[in-house]
C-alpha cells in the first residue's frame, strides 16, 4: 500500500507537505542534520529540506570547465589533430 502524499497551499508562500517517511529516510535526514549542525544547529525541518535542496543544486548543476580543464582539451585536440594526419 502507497501512502497518501499531500501537498495543501496555506499561503502563496508557504505549502503544507505531508509525506510518510520510512525508518531508513529518517535515519538518512538525521545524519544530514547532524553532518550540518557545525553551521546552524537544531534545523528544522524545513530549514534541513532547503540545506539539502542547496546541497543538490549545486551538486547537480552543470560545472563550468575549469582554465586547467580547458587547456587538457585543447592538449587533446591538438594530438587527435596531429594522429589523423
Amino acid at each position: 500500500m502507497k501512502a497518501k502524499e499531500s501537498a495543501r497551499i496555506i499561503t502563496p508562500e508557504l505549502t503544507d507537505l505531508k509525506i510518510i517517511a520510512d525508518q531508513e529516510l529518517i535515519e538518512k535526514l538525521e545524519k544530514i542534520r547532524g553532518l550540518l549542525a557545525h553551521k546552524t544547529s537544531q534545523l528544522s525541518h524545513c530549514e534541513l529540506l532547503h540545506a539539502i535542496c542547496d546541497i543538490a543544486i549545486e551538486d547537480l548543476k552543470p560545472k563550468k570547465p575549469s582554465q586547467k580543464d580547458l587547456q587538457n582539451v585543447d592538449k587533446t585536440t591538438a594530438q587527435q589533430v596531429c594522429l589523423r594526419q
